[in-house]
């Protein structure tokens, strides 16, 4: 066999399709995934997003599990209005989850943050209509289901 180390290097093809790939020498070696955690939770941004998210998971947990009970025994509704703005949350919450992508990739350039932040302040108000709106039997499923779907809105 030819000594390879005589042979002229091959030059690139203009007409390759793909460009020839360049070796930097200073390149960082890949990270491990105990890198990766390092860098996440020592990240001051990612454990203020985490402990936002904790709160607002609390927040419609307890809204899930009683809310049934307490609009039964405080606001004297019949089950199936307390059921109708169950499914009313849920709605509002599939909606506001999407509505939040959308706006944290578009308005905040990917940024979760401050959706996370704006959405969370806008629960108190609707917490507060719902515990003191003034409600009638003929308006009851419809305010308290329009609440519910702002407050899964919100709070997905």
């Amino acid at each position: 066999p030819e000594d390879l180390d005589d042979r002229p290097a091959a030059e690139p093809s203009s007409a390759s399709p793909m460009p020839a790939k360049q070796v930097d020498a200073a390149a960082k070696p890949a990270q491990t995934w105990r890198d990766t955690l390092v860098e996440m939770v020592s990240s001051p941004n990612l454990l203020c997003l985490g402990v936002g998210y904790a709160f607002l998971t609390l927040i419609r947990v307890a809204v899930q599990d009683w809310s049934l009970i307490i609009l039964q025994d405080t606001r004297k509704v019949s089950i199936a209005v307390a059921r109708d703005c169950m499914v009313m949350l849920e709605a509002g919450g599939f909606l506001g989850g999407m509505f939040a992508g959308v706006l944290s990739d578009r308005l905040f350039g990917g940024r979760r943050g401050p959706a996370l932040v704006l959405f969370t302040a806008a629960i108190a108000p609707i917490v507060l209509a719902i515990a003191w709106a003034p409600l009638t039997h003929d308006t009851e499923r419809t305010v308290l289901g329009a609440l519910f779907g702002a407050l899964g809105f919100f709070s997905f």
